[in-house]
Formats: structure tokens, C-alpha cells, sequence
């Protein structure tokens, strides 16, 4: 008898075949699928069954192994059509086919979003000079300058021909005697000026009189005033004295903390409480890129001529800021023109402070940051205006 070597863990509907005959495993044994007898005699027609019942559709048989060409046998009975096997295995990928032709050319891709922008570029170096500009508009008229001195006395016009001697009149009567007229002041005094019969004041060598007015060689006064007086809310007079300096060389600074500008400050002792000091500011700043220079006017230690203005967070006389780079190359006049009043007569210092806006960053007086290029002037002029 011949031996079967069934496979271990079949799955369901797996066939095996073996001496001629096949199997098939159920999910739980190996039944043989039945041979094909010898051809009978055809029998008597039998009736027509009734139709069965439709079994219920049978598991998928996997494609069995083609068996080897058998001798034909004598055509047997039709038998039942076998249940559909399964289907066989990805057969072994076929070799890569010839290249093919080149395609068409795409159409043209959308643009592409805008970059970003690049960052700053260095400066570049200094350029020419500029042509000449236009010649700008007439400028409006500046204020009444003060009044000018008294101009000297005109030369003794010729003396006119003597006029022809009158008739004598005749005598008039005696008059009466006046009474003794009160003494006056005592000759040379400081305060009075006495002429002798030469036109030549008593006790000075600086003024003569010619008979209508007096001509001076130096004249002190405390106080010029118009002849009709002065206008309504109008105050002082004439320039007492001037005090002025002039800062020649470049000043650095980098404190974030107001200090004294070098050179810009001026002492004057005012003759007289009453009188009024006109301080004139004139400065030229600078200072490295994203600086911002502040600065004060200042009367010994009190700041004077600063903002007032509520909310600010920095109140001064004056504010430069240097936005970019290009500000380092360039010098910015400020200017200002203060009449104060500090009703004393001690030695009274009018100066310029500065400071940063932050410690280190570099702040210039007379010349630019950027280079070497240009260096100006700054000053700084105290007037004692009589009240």
C-alpha cells in the first residue's frame, strides 16, 4: 500500500495529490476528491427532479498543479463543475521595457514670492562736492537792532560878518536890586558839569561845549531810554557790558549723565540787580549712529530755557538724533537766544551741559563722527542789558 505524505499546516482548500488520486483539506481533514469511472450505459430518463435547494457558495479551491497529459479515456459523466481555485501567485517581474521617447517641454512655472529685502549695505565713500545750489529766497527781516550811539559832534560852522552896531539906547532906570540867590553846588562834582567861558567843562578833559551841544571823548551811563520813554511792557536799555568765548577744538562725550560742555560757559558780574542778561547760544553737534545728543542751558548750577511740557520724558533746551549711519557725517547747528534776569550783583557763570543717550555711545562738539572731514566753531556770548 502506498504510503501519503501529507504537508503539515495545510491551509483551507490546499490540494494535494499523490498515486493518481487528489485531496483537499476541509479546515479539518483531507478528503479525497472522487475519480472519473468507466462510461456507463446510458439509463432510462428519469424524471425531472425537483430543483434543489442552492447550496451555499463553496470556498475559493486554490489553482491546483496541471497534472501530466493523461491517455484519453472513454468520455465519462458530466461532473460537477469545480469550485473556482484560488488565485496563482505574482508571476516573476518582466525586464524594464525600452526607454521611451522624450517628453513634450512643461509650460512655464509660476513666479516665484518676492525675496526678502538684503540687509544695509556699508556706506559708501564720500562723494564729490555738489554743484553750486540755486540761491535761496530772501531771508525774513531780522528784529530792530539796538539802538546806535551818539554821533560825534559836526566841525564849528565859519563865523557869520559881524551885524552893523546899533543906535545906543537910551539908558533904562535903575532897577531894583534882586535878593541873594541860594548857593550852588560845589564846582568838579561828580554829578554836575560847570563850564568856563571857553566852551571847556570844569574838572574833565573828556567833553567840550561849543555853546549848544556837548561832544564827549568817553561817555558812561547806566541806562539809554528813548526821549518819549519806552513802549508799554517794554524793559533795560543799553549794553552795559559783553562777555564771549569762542570753543575752537572738538569735544567727545559718551556719559549718559549732564556735565559741562569745555569752553562753552562764560562769568559776568551784573553792575546792577535790576539788570538783564541776554545769553546767545550758537553750537554745532554730531554723534554715532542711533545716538541722541541732549542738552541744557544752564545759570551757575540752574537749568534755564528748558521745556516745560508735561508727559515728555526728556524735557531740555535742545535734542539731536542721529537716526542713521548718514547722520554721522553730518553737523547740526543749534541755536538759542535767552534773556534772563538774575537780579544779583556776584559773578554769575552761563555754561552749556550735554549728555548720551546711553553710556557709550559716542556724542561730538565742532566736528563729525563719521570722518575727519570738517571741524566748526562753537560759542557762547553773555550781554548785560541795563533795566
Amino acid at each position: 500500500m502506498a504510503v501519503l505524505n501529507f504537508p503539515a499546516n495545510p491551509s483551507l482548500n490546499d490540494e494535494y495529490s499523490a498515486n493518481g488520486a487528489t485531496w483537499r483539506w476541509n479546515g479539518n481533514a483531507w478528503v479525497r476528491l472522487g475519480d472519473p469511472g468507466a462510461q456507463g450505459a446510458d439509463g432510462a430518463q428519469g424524471d425531472v427532479g425537483a430543483q434543489g435547494t442552492q447550496g451555499a457558495q463553496g470556498y475559493q479551491g486554490r489553482q491546483g498543479t496541471v497534472g501530466a497529459q493523461g491517455t484519453q479515456g472513454a468520455p465519462g459523466a458530466q461532473g460537477e463543475v469545480g469550485a473556482q481555485g484560488d488565485v496563482g501567485a505574482q508571476g516573476t517581474q518582466g525586464a524594464p521595457g525600452a526607454q521611451g521617447n522624450q517628453g513634450y517641454q512643461g509650460r512655464q512655472g509660476a513666479d516665484g514670492a518676492q525675496g526678502d529685502v538684503g540687509a544695509q549695505g556699508d556706506v559708501g565713500a564720500q562723494g564729490d562736492v555738489g554743484a553750486q545750489g540755486d540761491v535761496g529766497a530772501q531771508g525774513t527781516q531780522g528784529a530792530q537792532g539796538y539802538q546806535g550811539r551818539q554821533g560825534t559832534v559836526g566841525a564849528q560852522g565859519t563865523q557869520g560878518a559881524p551885524g552893523a552896531q546899533g543906535t545906543p539906547g537910551s539908558p533904562g532906570a535903575q532897577g531894583n536890586q534882586g535878593r541873594q540867590g541860594a548857593s550852588g553846588p560845589t564846582g568838579g562834582s561828580n554829578t554836575q558839569i560847570l563850564y568856563n567861558s571857553s566852551g571847556t567843562a570844569t574838572g574833565s578833559a573828556n567833553m567840550t561845549f561849543d555853546g549848544t551841544r556837548p561832544t564827549f571823548a568817553t561817555l558812561r551811563t547806566n541806562s539809554i531810554l528813548p526821549v518819549g520813554g519806552l513802549p508799554a511792557g517794554a524793559s533795560g536799555g543799553g549794553i552795559i557790558q559783553i562777555v564771549s568765548n569762542t570753543v575752537t577744538t572738538s569735544v567727545y562725550n559718551t556719559s549718559a549723565s549732564m556735565n559741562d560742555i569745555a569752553g562753552m560757559s562764560v562769568s559776568i558780574t551784573p553792575s546792577s540787580t535790576s539788570s538783564k542778561i541776554l545769553v546767545i547760544v550758537n553750537a554745532h553737534f554730531c554723534g554715532s549712529s542711533g545716538s541722541v545728543v541732549f542738552w541744557n542751558l544752564v545759570r551757575n548750577s540752574t537749568n534755564i530755557a528748558v521745556s516745560t511740557q508735561s508727559g515728555m520724558q526728556n524735557n531740555t533746551t535742545g535734542y539731536l538724533y542721529n537716526a542713521t549711519t548718514y547722520n554721522e557725517y553730518s553737523l547740526t547747528a543749534q541755536d538759542i537766544t535767552h534773556l534772563d534776569s538774575p537780579s544779583t550783583t556776584s559773578a554769575t557763570t552761563y555754561k552749556c551741559q550735554w549728555r548720551s543717550s546711553s553710556a557709550g555711545n559716542g556724542i561730538y562738539l565742532n566736528r563729525r563722527d563719521g570722518d575727519t572731514y570738517a571741524s566748526v566753531v562753537s560759542s557762547i556770548t553773555a550781554m548785560e542789558v541795563s533795566g
